[in-house]
């Protein structure tokens, strides 16, 4: 699916040794169409990536959070 794909090239990225955010932003660069997506990684368990290029995107967050 298009996730998979899109968690394969920032893997792409990290093996090459670079930090997650810009992994993140590299892959951005060479997606076409329409996408939104919450990235949630082990490298960083309390950052949440959230990118979007068109359309709305709600999270919600439970209050036990």
């Amino acid at each position: 699916t298009d996730t998979e794909i899109v968690a394969l090239w920032i893997g792409v990225h990290l093996d090459k040794g670079i930090a997650l955010s810009e992994a993140i932003e590299k892959t951005v660069q060479v997606l076409e169409g329409a996408y939104s997506f919450v990235l949630i990684s082990t490298l960083e368990p309390e950052a949440m990536y959230i990118v979007k290029n068109t359309g709305t995107m709600v999270i919600g967050v439970s209050k036990d959070l």
